[in-house]
């Protein structure tokens, strides 16, 4: 039987821890009925986590890991994250246990996206790396750990107190007897820029550009002076290749914005993009037209129990159809008493022909009269 204990509303199973650190430690846990990541963090070593909270819970993006609810006791801060099936780094070490992962050129595109709508809302992360990199139990990228970000000003810059990141991802800005630069948001680029050289490569076991990742040391030293030594491994179109070593140029001024990337990398997911839908709609409609196929069984008996009620009924058609037929008699029957009322008719028409005669006197005394009048023509 699991351990667990409730915070809040907050479900957390304490013998199913998922990461540990510093900071604190992970645990699975449940949320509004969901599986949940359960960040676990002592309130008196909460300054970094302060800042995470309070800047990673106004974060709404598809490629950002979202912050689901914080509560807390007397000893402890508990964050509620997306659960995720593991990092990208587990991906480039090949331990990753997760779903297949979309084409290269998609996970590029959805970092790029992610860290251009980190930056859209005033904000630099400051530890890109594929640790903070998490893939979700879909198979999408997510930019994590923002326990190092900061505000922006208007002039896209932000003041630094010390070194803050990891070393093997940091831009030369930021690195030794420039550590005073302000930082910007193409320190992110820069980051960013390594970790898509180092996921590329992962079937070579991820090689860093700027050297060895067993010899940091080196690796500093040549990003401080430069000197990206292993772009020859990297198996890629001229394009690709062009795009990475432009996102990691030593001068901030020349290096591509996050906005740049992300619309390069666009351009080039869109004809992958397009064929993933057209072969998703091809695996979705055979699936369909088969699931409907039991659905016409229940039709057929509908049919049938329709035929099966119209079956009572057909005697009483017959029926009507019978007295619809019984009905023409009446109407012949009424023939003879039309044939009466004409025959009377007839028998009325010889008293007309009977004043025919009557007529005739009438215009043969006419007749009779008109001598009469002849035997007045002398008179006048």
């Amino acid at each position: 039987m699991e351990d667990y204990k409730v915070i809040g509303g907050i479900i957390y199973f304490t013998n199913d821890l998922l990461g540990e650190g510093s900071y604190g430690n992970v645990y699975r846990g449940i949320f509004n009925g969901e599986s949940v990541a359960v960040k676990k963090i002592l309130l008196k070593r909460s300054v970094k986590e302060e800042r995470e909270v309070e800047l990673q819970i106004k974060l709404n993006h598809k490629n950002v890991l979202a912050i689901l609810n914080v509560a807390e006791d007397d000893d402890f801060r508990y964050i509620v994250l997306e659960l995720c099936a593991g990092t990208l780094e587990e991906v480039i070490n090949k331990t990753f246990k997760g779903p297949i992962l979309p084409p290269d050129q998609v996970v590029l595109y959805e970092i790029a996206d992610g860290l251009y709508y980190v930056h859209s809302q005033r904000l630099i992360h400051r530890d890109i790396k594929p640790e903070n990199i998490l893939i979700s139990k879909s198979g999408q990228v997510k930019l994590s750990d923002f326990g190092l970000s900061k505000q922006i000003s208007t002039r896209d810059t932000c003041s630094m107190s010390g070194i803050k990141g990891t070393l093997l991802w940091m831009a030369p800005e930021l690195q030794g007897n420039n550590a005073a630069n302000k930082a910007t948001p193409k320190c992110d680029v820069f980051a960013c820029g390594c970790v898509f050289f180092v996921f590329l490569t992962r079937e070579k076991g991820g090689i860093h550009p700027f050297g060895d990742k067993n010899d940091h040391l080196k690796i500093q030293m040549n990003i401080r002076s430069g000197e990206p030594v292993n772009f020859d491994e990297l198996e890629r179109d001229d394009l690709v290749t062009d795009v990475i070593r432009k996102m990691t140029e030593e001068d901030p001024l020349i290096r591509m914005s996050s906005e740049e990337v992300k619309h390069w990398f666009r351009e080039l997911v869109q004809p992958v993009l397009r064929l993933q839908r057209v072969l998703q709609a091809q695996q979705v409609q055979p699936s369909q037209r088969f699931q409907r196929v039991p659905q016409a069984q229940p039709s057929r008996r509908v049919e049938q129990a329709q035929r099966v009620q119209r079956a009572p009924q057909a005697p009483q058609a017959v029926r009507i159809e019978q007295a619809q037929h019984v009905q023409p008699p009446q109407q012949i029957q009424r023939a003879p008493q039309d044939l009466r009322i004409e025959q009377a008719q007839r028998v009325q028409r010889p008293q007309q022909i009977q004043r025919a005669p009557q007529d005739l006197r009438i215009e043969q005394a006419q007749r009779v009269q008109r001598p009469q009048q002849i035997q007045r023509a002398p008179q006048a």
